[in-house]
């Protein structure tokens, strides 16, 4: 991540060679990734009301590598090579057709998240007790900024 981080610095426009009309990602790096919290499962009811079965939680030690990320790009920005000039986080909410299409997902495209066996369970029994039209979803957060290249001076 450091080095990735040192590498858009070389590559990146400073704010004293920019044309006016460009825009601002070219002096910058637009980082988008996963918040560190937990995704959570939600059955949506028929009736538009979400009930809650569980986290989809990080295997092992996973969740370190988003820390070390965050760590690092932390310690970029206290040495001054960027500026944080725009940050927002938002909720993502992806929807499933079913819940094999839910579990699949998770292991197919979660490689460092599990699904446990709790929340699996208490996800089937919500869907096989409501009503037609009830959907499985994931909620989570994402985190996006915007890192401009700081000139030394």
């Amino acid at each position: 991540m450091g080095h990735a981080l040192r590498e858009a610095r070389r590559v990146v426009r400073s704010t004293t060679n920019l044309v006016s009309n460009e825009p601002p990602f070219i002096r910058g790096v637009l980082d988008v990734r996963p918040c560190t919290s937990d995704p959570v499962i939600y059955v949506r009811l028929a009736n538009g009301q979400e009930v809650r079965c569980g986290p989809i939680a990080y295997k092992d030690t996973a969740v370190n590598r988003h820390r070390h990320a965050e760590q690092t790009t932390q310690k970029a920005l206290s040495k001054g090579l960027f500026t944080e000039d725009a940050k927002r986080a938002f909720e993502w909410i992806d929807e499933y057709d079913t819940v094999d299409d839910l579990v699949t997902s998770v292991e197919e495209d979660w490689s460092s998240r599990i699904l446990v066996e709790d929340v699996a369970l208490r996800m089937m029994r919500i869907m096989d007790d409501a009503l037609p039209g009830a959907q499985p979803l994931i909620r989570h957060g994402i985190g996006v900024r915007l890192l401009n290249k700081k000139t030394r001076g």
